[in-house]
């Protein structure tokens, strides 16, 4: 309300503040639902700053408030929309004369770049951890260069920057420190095969009243399923459906859409398989990504666990062929190991001639990736996925 009475205070007249002002509006409205007037709005504070043609940092600034306020969506015409704004991030980089504005720019571009899909580019954008000025900067450098350990598996590197990254947050006085912290070293966590230890850790998110109750609630149902507590999944696996069968779009559509998935798979629940698989069928282009802390994963591979729950298997192989197509092109070892995982679990449950043989070569790869790195919960779920081809 205070940042509209200020628009309407305003002379209508193009301005620097005015521009300022509807980007800072389309962003506090992210998690309103109301798509329609995000997009007017962060599409008519860029418009403006293109006209005021006032140096780059005017344009810069409303290009950042369309980046923040479209995050997550699901839609084609976004996707387009980043890309468009990446190129003109790039173009405006070197121009920047405030040092600040010149990391801000890096951090954008390395986000866009995310949630394109485009991870080994945007290795270019990682911001040295040296450089960063500040105790916000640090933080924030800390933390992304944890996310990036973590998508090449250095979980040991990933572990170190987490930590450090929270004690410069906490410096900082940033509000968002301990979630950011909880989402790295929940995912971290499972990747190292204890999910268990990580349960405990977001029972006490969740009991201390950070936002995100239904986010954290589908997290917690899928670590309970990869740690075998399947008794104490149904509390937090209704409260994770009755969220996502009603989400809007906002940057949680698609990380908590697809962690559901794998759950829903987990669990094999056909019922929710269904409504879930033609929810996230439109974003198949799409990458789930709590950027730039953790990547979930291309949306082909939940989807591809989904269709193996719903016995379509052929379906099931090309959403997995596709998954695993990007994450060895973009290096992602997690999400290449467990695309190469499913896809065996999907032809051992088809079980047509020559399947068993192939699921045993891909569990062979699966294995010389999950194995030096220590993805304990892959590596658990390979012995069993091999005991079922004998």
């Amino acid at each position: 309300a205070l940042l509209e009475e200020c628009l309407r205070l305003l002379p209508p007249d193009d301005s620097a503040i005015r521009a300022q002002l509807l980007g800072t509006l389309a962003v506090e409205l992210h998690y309103s639902g109301d798509v329609e007037r995000i997009r007017r709005l962060a599409d008519d504070a860029v418009d403006m700053a293109t006209r005021l043609n006032d140096g780059p940092e005017v344009l810069f600034a409303a290009l950042s408030s369309r980046c923040n306020a479209t995050r997550g969506w699901p839609a084609r015409s976004a996707r387009d929309q980043w890309i468009a704004d990446l190129q003109q991030y790039i173009g405006l980089r070197d121009r920047l004369v405030d040092p600040a504005s010149r990391y801000d720019a890096d951090a954008t571009a390395y986000d866009l770049r995310w949630r394109l899909g485009r991870l080994r580019a945007a290795e270019a954008d990682l911001f040295p951890i040296e450089a960063a000025v500040g105790p916000v900067r640090q933080w924030t450098a800390r933390c992304t260069h944890a996310g990036q350990a973590l998508l090449r598996g250095d979980l040991a590197r990933a572990e170190a920057l987490a930590d450090s990254a929270l004690r410069w947050g906490e410096e900082a006085g940033e509000d968002d420190v301990l979630q950011f912290w909880g989402n790295q070293i929940l995912f971290l966590r499972r990747l190292q095969g204890r999910p268990a230890e990580a349960v405990a850790l977001i029972r006490q998110v969740i009991e201390s009243g950070i936002p995100g109750v239904g986010e954290w609630n589908t997290v917690l149902a899928l670590l309970l399923c990869e740690a075998d507590l399947l008794d104490e999944v149904p509390m937090p696996y209704a409260i994770a459906v009755d969220t996502q069968r009603d989400h809007r779009w906002d940057t949680a559509y698609l990380p908590s859409g697809v962690t559901l998935a794998f759950a829903v798979a987990d669990l094999d629940d056909q019922a929710a398989a269904r409504w879930l698989f033609d929810q996230l069928e439109p974003a198949k282009s799409f990458v789930a990504t709590w950027s730039p802390l953790t990547l979930i994963g291309p949306v082909t591979l939940g989807l591809g666990r989904l269709a193996s729950c719903l016995r379509r298997h052929d379906e099931s192989d090309e959403y997995l062929d596709e998954a695993i197509a990007w994450a060895r092109d973009q290096r992602a070892t997690y999400q290449l190991a467990e695309g190469l995982l499913y896809r065996a679990t999907n032809l051992v449950r088809r079980n047509a001639p020559g399947d068993r043989d192939h699921a045993l070569e891909l569990l062979d790869e699966c294995t010389t990736i999950a194995e030096p790195l220590g993805f304990g919960t892959i590596l658990r779920r390979i012995d069993r996925a091999c005991a079922s081809t004998t």
